[in-house]
């Protein structure tokens, strides 16, 4: 079966080589990438002229595999394609080696993968069942980056993903955030790592 990636945050120019060399030895393994989504900051790697793009798309026409970018993440970030260009009435600013998808049509891929792994973090050891493992590093709950990570659960919760959350604080898990999770039926929410066990979920994201 294919196998999934997603990027969503901006990789260092120094470590994204190191990145697309741990996909390359994958692929010369014998595995197949269905394709990669760009979403929260990730989408930032589709930015027009820079070196990020330049990377992707090589690693791109090589293997064929199709590069995409979160609809709301390109927006949030300011990575237009045409079409958003256009809503907007601002600027062309993705290279056109993406394509814009939504997040719900990358759920429904990820569902019928082996594996989906953010990169950098590939196993094959991971669960596979409809498992989310959603880690927040950040304390900021105005960021745009804990609104990626709240966007996405709550999104894989509604498609009936399973989801584990991990604050560092509780504060951050304040009443209107409360009310929300259960809305979504997210129950399970945890204050420390201690004892977690990536091989239990299918999927492990980091915010």
């Amino acid at each position: 079966m294919p196998n999934y990636f997603l990027v969503n945050r901006v990789a260092d120019t120094s470590l994204l080589g190191d990145h697309i060399g741990e996909l390359d030895k994958y692929i010369a393994d014998g595995h197949q990438i269905v394709e990669i989504l760009f979403y929260g900051q990730g989408a930032k790697e589709a930015l027009l002229g820079s070196e990020q793009a330049k990377c992707w798309q090589a690693f791109s026409e090589k293997y064929s595999v199709p590069l995409k970018a979160c609809a709301n993440s390109a927006l949030r970030y300011g990575v237009l394609d045409e079409a958003l260009a256009k809503e907007e009435g601002a600027a062309l600013s993705m290279s056109n080696a993406f394509q814009v998808t939504s997040l719900a049509v990358a759920f429904d891929q990820m569902a019928k993968a082996a594996h989906v792994c953010a990169l950098g973090q590939w196993r094959d050891d991971a669960s596979v069942n409809s498992t989310l493992a959603v880690i927040f590093n950040t304390l900021k709950k105005d960021s745009l980056v804990f609104k990626d990570g709240i966007d996405f659960l709550l999104l894989a919760a509604s498609l009936d993903w399973q989801v584990t959350v991990f604050f560092q604080q509780e504060k951050c898990f304040d009443k209107p955030l409360q009310d929300l999770f259960a809305l979504y039926e997210v129950l399970d929410v945890r204050f420390t790592c201690d004892g977690f066990n990536e091989k239990q979920f299918k999927l492990v994201m980091t915010f």
